[in-house]
């Protein structure tokens, strides 16, 4: 449901997207990480060694969403164009 309310956001321009846009990234972020820990610590001792479970492989793609997280969280708070975009359906002040 959230992926399509933020579609939904995104396309009517609400000013509740920057929220919705963060808290996808957020909780994109944490559940790779814990996805990926969790996966080291149940199959450790089926496998010889951790390196051959979470190779370079899966660092690299761990480090990118990182990156990609920092970067859009970053730019979706920081953006004059992001704050004049989304102006829909904001309460009157």
């Amino acid at each position: 449901m959230g992926y399509l309310r933020i579609t939904v956001s995104f396309f009517i321009k609400n000013y509740k997207f920057p929220v919705y846009c963060i808290g996808i990234l957020l909780g994109s972020f944490v559940f790779i990480i814990l996805d990926s820990l969790l996966l080291v610590v149940v199959f450790k001792d089926f496998i010889s060694s951790t390196f051959d479970l979470f190779g370079q492989k899966e660092a690299d793609e761990i480090r990118h969403i990182i990156y990609a997280t920092i970067v859009w969280i970053s730019y979706i708070n920081t953006s004059q164009r992001v704050k004049n975009t989304f102006l829909e359906k904001r309460p009157v002040e």
